[in-house]
């Protein structure tokens, strides 16, 4: 285990920093009108500052036939939270190895689908995730705990 300074993992530099401001106030429309091109270059946005760093989407923008031929296309990870959101990204063309899963409360089902449909990683904020985990997985999984929660 390492620890880092959450000084130096969270500042971004000045000129990434601009790309936000300036992206900001392009976009700058009201939450019902964004379309699927001022999602796609936010997705590239996102991509190009946090280069070298895992970017994951979330599944509802698999709703979008463009974003998730972009998301196929740049092999990027999706979070998903339930079995509905699993099916959807599978049902999308997501590898399954570019799934992430963030199971809700302590529900079983969507733990264990993510583990048939061999989900890349899990992130875990229970100790009855880990156990239901546990259970399902037929070999070594990579798992993230969540410690947000207490």
């Amino acid at each position: 285990m390492s620890a880092h300074s959450l000084e130096n993992l969270w500042s971004l530099p000045e000129d990434i920093l601009a790309w936000f401001d300036r992206g900001a106030t392009v976009d700058a429309k009201p939450l019902a009108l964004v379309d699927e091109t001022v999602a796609l270059r936010r997705c590239a946005l996102y991509r190009k500052a946090f280069r070298g760093i895992a970017v994951s989407y979330p599944a509802a923008l698999l709703e979008f036939d463009a974003l998730a031929a972009w998301i196929r296309r740049e092999r990027a990870t999706v979070d998903v939270t339930s079995a509905g959101e699993l099916d959807r990204a599978i049902a999308a063309g997501i590898d399954p190895t570019h799934i992430v899963m963030h199971p809700q409360a302590s529900a079983a089902p969507p733990i264990r689908a993510a583990v048939i449909a061999g989900a890349a990683r899990f992130v875990v904020g229970s100790s009855q995730q880990v156990a239901i985990l546990a259970e399902a997985a037929e070999h070594n999984q990579r798992v993230v705990i969540d410690a947000t929660d207490g």
